[in-house]
């Protein structure tokens, strides 16, 4: 168990707590917990700790704990190590200067805890011992003096010594006068023979002797000893004259150097990145245990290999570029990405950051790397982009066919966004004709390939088993179109084309009336093929690739069917709008049957401006009877103010286009009630073809719109009432037409009022079945198009007989037998495929009208379960929105710590090594922690981009002077560099304004920085700035490289560069989180270039408080 006492200081009681525990844990003792500076001071001078965790901040302290440590270390000489979360700026620069031992960013755990103590202890024990030796060395130097001696060539007579050898040797001069071999006695005996023998050779030549003496109080020093023959006139040496020095400090110092040594070569193997040493050949000198994990080499096999034949042939070119630029002095390091060939020939990704070591005593050049496998990053980073850029084009086409019915449009659009997203040479749709012809209707493709649009085959042939398997809605890749068995009569066109392997997706109509159709045609329900090409190389397609065209071949079947029904719609539309001119004059006989609907019909003439309406209408739009029908003006007051001139045009367009229109609309009742109703209206034209009137028909759809808002909501308990009610009315309407069916035969009289009713009971969009207890079809209203069996056949056959699925014709006849058992209402759902090919869901409402007779409701509900879809959609793009911040999450978390201990240790070798580094050293494990403050700065950028995207980027705008601002920050940036940015402001040097000076200080040092970076150090930079309008606007303008006009679209994309910028050192994130803290302040960036003549970047940010003059 340690005996080292820490203190602990932390504003937070539960964290303390947890602190200390984790310390026990790990065997230290706690010698307090404080909470405030008046706690720290009187707990170190009661406890004494050896170390003290301080919580940098210390909410609720007269002093924060920057200025406790600082007081700590210089009063009573203790390591702190400071605990942060997310500190400000200047915080953390305040902290850097107080020199601290050691950060650790919460939350952290043992082993980060254990290894920060242990560090910071022994750099206080090492900076103690090397503070104790200073002053040992400052005394000895104003003090000591060497030793001068003159013996006889025989040692047996000392002719002089200096006084300095009685404090050397402790004894008196005159003891080494009587005993002349005095100082040989006093040698250590394991020095002693070897001191003999250079005593004998010294009458020969010079010697330098170094060696160890036993002092009289027991004390060992070394000492070295330069001793030389001194000959007379005639050239005999008859003296021996030296010099001794005490070198004992200097010995000290070595062996602590090689202690230094011993457990620098401990850290090197324990970090957690893979480190090497290269010669100026390649060659491997030195790596760690995690170097060799990562390449699956062993220390002997790297020894015998050569960076440039382990790494990757595409990368290699960039890696010795970036040795080069070290040798030069063009850079002091470097940190690329790249891949190395493992020993199993497996690729890996790393993380490179390269430096360069001058070893001066050697003279050679080494070159330092530490790697860091991001394999698993690069993989996540490729599929996600790959799944992210497929489902962007599957939601792109998706919406654009149902935003749009033009068919040519949406096939240009789609061959386009295939072709980006494949990197095809060639997307085209082969449309198949009836007729047996083919041709190619839409292509997109590179430009150094040939078009092949328009191109026409009058007899298209596929083979048996192709034809099969298109039809079976299966997409084929051809690796080889040489190898294509069911393609050989393509195989000169394809050469001809340029094509080496292809994917084709088949595109199916499967609608009834298609099928109809298709018996005619020679493909049946194939309607074509939608084609990828690939012509530059032998590309392997993936499945993936084939899914993908698949789909977006789905969707465009579905766009076709839209089309389709979009022609047919309006046909239908025609028809209803001559039917409903038909029924204009006929409210009185349809008074009854329009209350059990909630149905009104209006003429509204144009001649004379006035409304006549059915009495319905008057409890539709809330209306007293007793005011009469209303005019054109006093009814757009009842629609809602935010449709009001919507409904306004939509009618004035109608009338100036003789059409019709039709509209669903909110209005508002007298009582303040909101009330849902459509309005459908169509002009009428006399003889001439002068439009006279407009006639039309509202329905109160409040019940179905509210209905669907409960959907929505997945309110089901509400919607169900709301179905029972609909069917209980429409049981009602459809017993009236009973009704009236059977008093058109027996009532001549009545029969034109039967017409009208059975129109109006067809608009009803329900299809309506009368069947009996045995399942018997009695009679039914419904459109054809809404069957699935022939109109004729219906009538009489048994629902059993029916196309529809077995299980649904199951729960059907069990419907009706609990229907006419219980009274109650039945509902079942199933799906279906209509006539026109389409799946629908149906629900079938089933309610008794006799006792052995039922009515069947069936509606489609096809539309609520595309809201269904469609939150199941939402819910999904919500996932993976938390998967996106968890992974900056973890990408942060898990290279923090790696960093942390990469400085960690490169500030223990400069502070270990302060005594023998030389400058360049120096120099170079500066530029180490300065790549480490980079990446962690690349890392903040990331987070901050995560944050702005998930809206939790917050904005605390203080009051500042604009222009001081900016010339402080200028200030800074050219402490280092001559000036070469130019403050124009356009406003007065004394105002103010309301910003959050950190983004906005982001924003323009980022800017200007790459104003700096990216031109010549010769050219100027304008900086101006103007207010007006409460908004301020900074311009920067450089004279440097610019930016290719073709790449201006995507520079704020994330880790997007230039191509003319890949020799300057960049992220690519800078612009992106330039463009999201301004965002975030209500602002713009906008910027023009040219290359060759530099860019000019405008930041627009609202100030939100007038200038003020001071």
């Amino acid at each position: 168990m340690s005996s080292t006492k820490i203190l602990v200081v932390e504003d937070e009681v539960i964290t303390g707590r947890v602190i200390s525990e984790e310390l026990t844990i790990l065997g230290y003792i706690v010698s307090d917990l404080a909470h405030s500076d008046e706690e720290v001071f009187a707990s170190v001078s009661k406890n004494k700790p050896d170390l003290v965790l301080m919580d940098i901040n210390l909410k609720g302290s007269k002093q924060d704990g920057i200025a406790i440590a600082t007081i700590l270390r210089e009063v009573f000489h203790l390591p702190v190590i400071y605990l942060t979360a997310h500190t400000d700026d200047a915080t953390l620069e305040r902290a850097k200067n107080s020199d601290p031992y050691g950060y650790l960013v919460k939350p952290f755990d043992g082993s980060d805890l254990h290894t920060a103590i242990e560090i910071a202890i022994y750099k206080h024990c090492m900076e103690s011992q090397v503070a104790e030796r200073e002053e040992r060395f400052r005394q000895l130097a104003e003090n000591i003096k060497d030793v001068f001696f003159l013996h006889s060539i025989d040692f047996k007579e000392v002719i002089y010594i200096s006084p300095a050898f009685e404090s050397i040797w402790g004894y008196a001069r005159e003891d080494c006068y009587q005993n002349p071999l005095l100082w040989i006695e006093l040698v250590h005996p394991e020095d002693l023979e070897r001191m003999q023998l250079s005593s004998a050779l010294v009458t020969q030549a010079e010697q330098m002797m170094e060696y160890r003496i036993i002092r009289p109080d027991g004390t060992i020093r070394w000492l070295r000893t330069r001793a030389f023959p001194v000959k007379n006139k005639a050239g005999e040496v008859y003296r021996i004259a030296g010099v001794t020095e005490d070198v004992s400090d200097r010995k000290s110092l070595e062996i602590a150097l090689q202690n230094s040594e011993t457990q620098f070569r401990s850290i090197f193997e324990q970090v957690p990145v893979g480190i090497a040493y290269i010669n100026s050949q390649g060659e491997f000198q030195r790596v760690n245990q995690r170097f060799c994990d990562i390449l699956r080499f062993t220390e002997k096999e790297l020894m015998q290999l050569t960076v440039q034949s382990i790494t990757h042939p595409e990368d290699l070119e960039e890696n010795l570029r970036n040795l080069q630029r070290l040798d030069s002095g063009e850079i002091s390091s470097f940190c690329i990405e790249k891949r190395y060939i493992r020993k199993d020939r497996t690729i890996v990704w790393v993380s490179l950051t390269g430096s360069i070591f001058h070893d001066t005593q050697k003279n050679e050049i080494f070159y330092i790397g530490a790697i860091t496998d991001i394999s698993d990053r690069k993989q996540a980073e490729d599929s996600l982009t790959l799944q992210l850029q497929r489902e962007k084009l599957i939601t792109e086409v998706t919406q654009q066919i149902r935003q749009s019915l033009e068919l040519d449009e949406i096939l240009s659009e789609t061959v386009a966004k295939v072709k980006h997203v494949l990197q095809a040479d060639r997307v085209s749709i082969f449309r198949l004709y009836p007729d047996g012809r083919g041709k190619i209707i839409q292509e997109k493709v590179d430009p150094k390939y040939p078009s092949y649009l328009d191109l026409t085959w009058l007899n298209e042939y596929f083979e048996p088993g192709c034809f099969a398997y298109y039809c079976q809605g299966q997409p084929r890749i051809i690796s080889d179109v040489t190898m294509d068995e069911w393609g050989t009569c393509l195989e000169e066109l394809m050469q001809s084309m340029g094509v080496k392997s292809k994917i084709v997706a088949p595109i199916l109509q499967h609608s009834q009336r298609n099928r109809a159709r298709h018996q005619e045609s020679k493909y049946g329900d194939l309607w074509g093929l939608l084609i990828a090409h690939a012509c530059t190389t032998d590309r392997t397609w993936q499945g993936s690739d084939a899914e993908l065209l698949q789909q977006i071949a789905n969707q465009l079947a579905i766009a076709i069917q839209q089309a389709q029904f979009y022609a047919q719609v309006k046909d239908e539309l025609a028809d209803r709008i001559k039917i409903e001119a038909k029924l204009r004059k006929s409210e009185a006989n349809l008074a009854k049957a329009e209350k059990l609907a909630h149905l009104g019909n209006w003429e509204y003439d144009l001649t004379t401006g006035k409304i006549i309406w059915s009495e319905e209408l008057f409890q539709i739009w809330g209306r007293e009877p007793s005011l009469g029908e209303p005019t054109y003006t006093e009814l757009l007051q009842i629609v809602h103010p935010s449709q009001r001139k919507e409904f306004d045009a939509t009618v004035t367009r109608a009338i100036q286009s003789g059409g019709s229109y039709e509209m669903d609309l909110q209005i508002l009742h007298p009582d303040g009630s909101i009330r849902y109703i459509c309005s459908r209206g169509s002009t009428i034209l006399d003889e001439a073809g002068r439009r006279i009137a407009l006639f039309g028909a509202t329905h109160d759809i409040t019940e179905r719109k509210l209905a669907e808002i409960e959907l929505k909501l997945a309110k089901e308990e509400l919607e169900s009432k709301v179905r029972e009610r609909t069917s209980e009315l429409m049981a009602a309407n459809f017993s009236l037409q009973m009704e009236i069916e059977e008093h058109k035969r027996t009532e001549a009289a009545l029969s034109q009022s039967e017409v009208q009713h059975l129109a109006l009971l067809n608009a009803i969009p329900d299809l309506i079945f009368r069947l009996n207890r045995k399942g018997d079809f009695i009679d039914f209203k419904a459109r054809r198009e809404h069957l699935v069996m022939e109109p004729q056949a219906i009538k009489g056959s048994n629902i059993a007989d029916s196309p529809l699925p077995s299980d649904a014709i199951a729960q059907i006849v069990k419907a009706i037998d609990r229907a006419l058992h219980t009274g109650n209402l039945q509902t079942v759902e199933y799906s279906l495929e209509l006539l026109d090919g389409q799946i629908h869901h149906f629900e079938s409402r089933i309610l008794a009208s006799g006792k052995d007779e039922v009515v069947a409701f069936v509606r489609d509900i096809s539309d609520r379960k595309a809201v269904e879809v469609s939150q199941l959609a939402l819910q999904r793009e919500q996932e993976l929105s938390r998967l996106q911040r968890n992974f900056f999450s973890m990408i942060s978390h898990e290279f923090r710590t790696p960093l942390g201990v990469i400085k960690m240790s490169a500030q223990l070798i400069e502070h270990n090594g302060s005594q023998i580094l030389d400058e360049k050293t120096r120099r170079s494990l500066a530029r180490i922690q300065s790549s480490i403050s980079y990446i962690t700065s690349l890392l903040d950028d990331m987070i901050t981009i995560n944050k702005a995207e998930a809206s939790q980027l917050e904005v605390n705008p203080q009051v500042i002077n604009v222009v001081d601002f900016c010339q402080n920050l200028v200030d800074e940036l050219q402490l280092e560099s001559p000036p070469r940015i130019a403050i124009v402001s356009q406003s007065a040097q004394n105002q103010k304004a309301y910003f959050d000076p950190k983004l906005l200080r982001f924003i323009l040092s980022n800017l200007l920085s790459n104003a700096i970076k990216y031109s010549e150090p010769t050219t100027q930079i304008d900086f101006e700035i103007d207010h007006s309008d409460n908004t301020l606007v900074f311009r920067i303008q450089d004279r440097g490289i610019g930016i290719p006009l073709e790449e201006q679209t995507h520079i704020f994309e994330p880790f997007y560069r230039a191509t003319n910028a890949d020799a300057i050192a960049g992220s690519g994130l800078g612009l992106t989180v330039v463009k999201k803290c301004a965002k975030v302040h209500g602002g713009t960036v906008t910027f023009t270039s040219k290359v060759g003549v530099g860019t000019i970047f405008v930041v627009t940010i609202p100030s939100q408080l007038p200038l003020l003059d001071l």
